[in-house]
């Protein structure tokens, strides 16, 4: 693979500046807010700069071609188009927040994704928007692929050849140069080259008049031997999941959604690449993946609307389960539009995609509208069963709520807390919304001290356990006049050759020191740990209670000894009414008294 010559790479930059000038445009800009906020760290501006050029190269190339395939000139509707991107861009820069505010919210980067995959999108089909054939469509797509593969390992090899040199000049020269100037170079490098690169091979004509489709070593290989059997072992995981649902019948894990669509977008990927492989190779594994692709598929996407149909039953629509339900049903659609279909036309599925994902993203229909108004109505359901809200207004209950209510009711209010979306719930409140923020507590627990959501935490099984521990687990306190020092390092199993040491105490809860002697062991003192048991069981957060700073010290007076324990972690079971200390380490501090 031979790098071009600089003369060839100034021919292809005025090449690329000529026919897509807003593309290169946005490309400079990306770059130069990229290494400005490399080097000074960044600022809001240069942020959402960064943001709208990356967002216009490729939005105007595909611009550009959608305006070369109708003929639409720049005079004419062809430059209409370009001003309507560039307003665009700039609107929804002006809309984004302050990217560096403590309070920003990943939403915004959630649609800003959304918005890149439909722009990527809408290059691969812009100038088939006619009647251009599917073969076409096919072939442009595939010098696409291949020159961004092309021009991405150019970049990557000078980019290594260059940083050579560099580092080699630094150090023969001792210039110290900032380590940044490595980062600085790889965005030069895929911000321009490689951006003029792909600009320059862009494919000038949408209708081949010498249609190639055929397909080359590598694009066999790649689909045959790698792709194909990559999906296939997707294929048998899925199933086999799926069996064993069937059997054990029980409803599939949360996760299985992300198994399902990663599998479907592996298997479209090979089946685009694999589209025309049928008719330039006799081997069954290419004609059987194009015939059975989607109707393999539609099991799965069934499974996914299971999995994520319990998840918002149980807890409501979120963006993350909105965007679930919405791929699922896109692929739905897709595999529907497949199989019955007769044309199998490509160009359906980057079109429905990018439809897809727009309406997920933008409107009232949207993952982020549909979550708010979704968690509201589930806070006013649950409110209004358990007595907290009455008559449009939230009222103080008198009573316990049951446990998993209180936790959806808190995670609800923090879901419109972490929008801003608190302003949803106004009219329930005694108070303007924008005076919580101005408490000494978090407005979602003003809100929740207006209604007392408390809850009874619900029993663990018989084989659940809890673990309180200290984080960091260390002590630096003043040991007084404490004179005996035992390391605790104890379980239901442990051992011990001293003739005084600590135990669990099964039968009190507690510890216990104990004598031995040639004759027997006696008890020499009892500690109770019921009391405080009970409020770590009580605090707990599923299993797990993390010690606030100096409260894992305690101090308790017995009938011979005082003690001060130092806990490290402590594991105990719940066992009705009482609490059954598995596993306990730390230091006990013994301090005998005096006799009066």
């Amino acid at each position: 693979m031979k790098l071009p010559s600089f003369a060839r790479l100034l021919s292809a930059f005025s090449t690329a500046i000529l026919r897509f000038p807003l593309t290169m445009l946005a490309a400079v800009l990306a770059v130069v807010a990229l290494l400005v906020m490399i080097e000074k760290n960044g600022s809001e501006l240069l942020s959402k700069i960064w943001m709208m050029a990356q967002l216009g190269i490729p939005l105007f190339i595909g611009l550009t071609t959608l305006a070369e395939s109708k003929g639409w000139s720049w005079k004419g509707l062809g430059g209409l188009i370009q001003i309507a991107g560039i307003v665009a861009l700039v609107l929804y820069g002006w809309s984004l927040p302050d990217l560096n505010a403590p309070d920003f919210e990943p939403v915004h980067l959630i649609r800003y994704g959304v918005l890149l995959l439909v722009v990527h999108l809408f290059v691969s089909f812009a100038p088939y928007l006619n009647q251009y054939s599917i073969a076409h469509f096919w072939e442009f797509n595939k010098q696409l692929f291949a020159n961004f593969i092309i021009g991405a390992a150019y970049a990557a090899i000078l980019w290594a050849g260059l940083s050579l040199a560099i580092l080699a000049v630094d150090q023969l020269f001792q210039l110290q140069l900032d380590g940044k100037i490595y980062l600085q170079l790889f965005v030069l490098l895929i911000g321009i080259f490689n951006t003029t690169f792909f600009l320059h091979h862009f494919p000038v004509e949408y209708e081949y008049t010498d249609l190639d489709t055929s397909y080359t070593q590598v694009f066999k290989t790649l689909c045959k031997f790698i792709l194909i059997p990559i999906v296939s072992l997707y294929f048998v995981i899925l199933y086999a999941y799926s069996a064993k649902i069937l059997i054990s019948w029980a409803l599939p894990v949360g996760w299985v959604a992300s198994l399902v669509i990663g599998f479907s977008i592996a298997g479209i990927l090979t089946y685009l690449l694999n589209y025309r492989l049928p008719a330039y190779d006799n081997s069954p594994i290419a004609s059987n993946y194009r015939r059975w692709f989607w109707w393999v598929m539609l099991p799965m996407i069934a499974m996914l609307f299971v999995a994520i149909s319990r998840r918002i039953m149980d807890y409501g629509i979120t963006e993350e389960r909105f965007f679930v339900a919405h791929i699922g049903f896109w692929l739905l659609l897709t595999g529907g539009y497949f199989v019955i279909s007769k044309t199998d036309n490509i160009k359906f599925v980057p079109i429905s995609l990018a439809v897809f994902g727009l309406t997920a993203v933008l409107g009232p229909l949207s993952a982020f509208n549909i979550a708010v108004r979704s968690q509201k109505g589930i806070l006013e359901q649950l409110l209004v069963q358990n007595g907290r809200l009455a008559a449009g207004k939230v009222v103080k209950g008198n009573n316990l709520l049951p446990e998993k209510d209180g936790k959806i009711i808190i995670s609800a209010l923090d879901f419109l807390e972490k929008r801003h979306q608190l302003s949803t719930i106004q009219n329930w409140l005694p108070m303007p919304v924008d005076s919580l923020y101005s408490g000494s507590k978090r407005p979602v627990d003003q809100v929740a001290d207006l209604m007392d959501i408390h809850w009874e935490k619900e029993p663990l099984s018989s084989d659940a356990y809890v673990r309180a521990y200290a984080n960091p687990a260390t002590y630096q306190g003043n040991i007084g006049d404490y004179t005996l020092l035992y390391q605790l390092d104890l379980s239901e199993y442990s051992e011990t050759e001293e003739s005084r040491f600590f135990t669990i105490n099964k039968t009190k809860d507690g510890l216990a020191l104990l004598e031995t002697t040639k004759r027997d062991t006696t008890t020499v003192e009892e500690f109770f740990l019921g009391f405080y048991l009970k409020e770590w069981f009580r605090k707990s957060e599923n299993g797990a209670y993390v010690f606030p700073p100096g409260k894992s010290v305690l101090e308790m007076k017995g009938k011979k000894y005082d003690l001060k324990l130092i806990i490290n972690a402590l594991e105990f079971n719940p066992e009705g009414d009482r609490f059954e200390i598995t596993q306990c380490t730390g230091i006990a501090l013994l301090r005998e008294k005096r006799s009066k």
